[in-house]
């Protein structure tokens, strides 16, 4: 699509796109995006895509490990300036999240956040901050473990420790709290404190 027919291709990502879906398991999807990341030079955009305002890019354990690059730059390469909701399910490296989480217009446009995690992970203070603490808008957040494919899972490879302290700072800072909407955490291997820690929580 790059190569054939580019300006039609970007024309419509920038003005008709308001919902996408990136399935890294569909057939070509892992070339378009490499292709999208080495033709892009580092620090600038493929399209600015103005209408996008819900993302969701799901896969498998591989997937994510092949493309960390490219999906780390996804929004640098979109530049939706108005997104309002993001999935992300399958990752297994906070740093991804982190990364796609740092995209500037993210702070007062994000309102929904789902991320399903893989593997082990201890969320401590810098991780929740890191993850939620920048969106001012953010009304629902929602963590749980993923397999493999990226799918909810509660098996024993997918297992979410959270601090019971950084839990309470979190919800301490949130400025309104009544307009928090959902704040869901599945598939836990649980919250970690002593009794007064998850007494307070």
């Amino acid at each position: 699509a790059l190569r054939a027919r580019r300006g039609t291709f970007l024309a419509k990502l920038s003005t008709e796109v308001d919902s996408l879906i990136i399935n890294l398991e569909e057939q070509g999807c892992q070339v378009l995006l490499e292709q999208m990341h080495l033709q892009t030079p580092p620090g600038e955009s493929l399209v600015q895509m103005t209408a996008l305002r819900v993302l969701q890019v799901t896969g498998s354990l591989k997937r994510w490990q092949q493309l960390e690059g490219p999906i780390s730059r996804l929004l640098q390469l979109l530049q939706p300036p108005a997104l309002e909701e993001l999935t992300l399910a399958g990752v297994d490296q906070l740093k991804i999240v982190r990364a796609l989480l740092s995209h500037p217009p993210l702070t007062s446009t994000l309102t929904r956040l789902k991320i399903g995690l893989h593997g082990f992970h201890f969320l401590a203070q810098e991780d929740l901050r890191a993850i939620s603490a920048p969106l001012e808008k953010l009304r629902s957040l929602s963590l749980f473990g993923a397999d493999s494919n990226g799918c909810p899972s509660r098996d024993g490879f997918c297992r979410l420790f959270i601090c019971a302290d950084a839990l309470l700072d979190y919800l301490g800072q949130i400025r309104n709290p009544d307009e928090i909407e959902m704040l869901h955490i599945a598939n836990t291997g649980g919250i970690l404190g002593d009794d007064h820690q998850v007494a307070s929580l």
